[in-house]
C-alpha cells in the first residue's frame, strides 16, 4: 500500500503513529467544527509502537 506515515518520536525508543488522512477536505466542503473534531479524533487514537534501533546497549537502558 502506497501511502505516508504521521509520527512523534517520544526519545523513548516509542514512536505515536497518527493516522492522518492523505486528502483533506477543502474548507469549503466542511461544516464549521468537523475539522476540529476530526483532528481532535486523530490525536486521540494514536497508536504507541516501540522501535528497535539496532543498539543493544541503548535498548537494554531504556528498558
Amino acid at each position: 500500500m502506497d501511502g505516508s506515515v504521521t509520527y512523534h518520536g517520544n526519545g523513548d525508543g516509542t514512536i505515536h503513529v497518527y493516522n492522518v488522512p492523505l486528502r483533506w477536505d477543502s474548507a469549503d466542503d466542511v461544516e464549521k467544527g468537523v475539522m476540529r473534531e476530526v483532528t481532535e479524533n486523530i490525536i486521540k487514537n494514536r497508536k504507541t509502537v516501540y522501535v528497535d534501533t539496532g543498539d543493544k546497549e541503548k535498548n537494554q537502558a531504556a528498558h
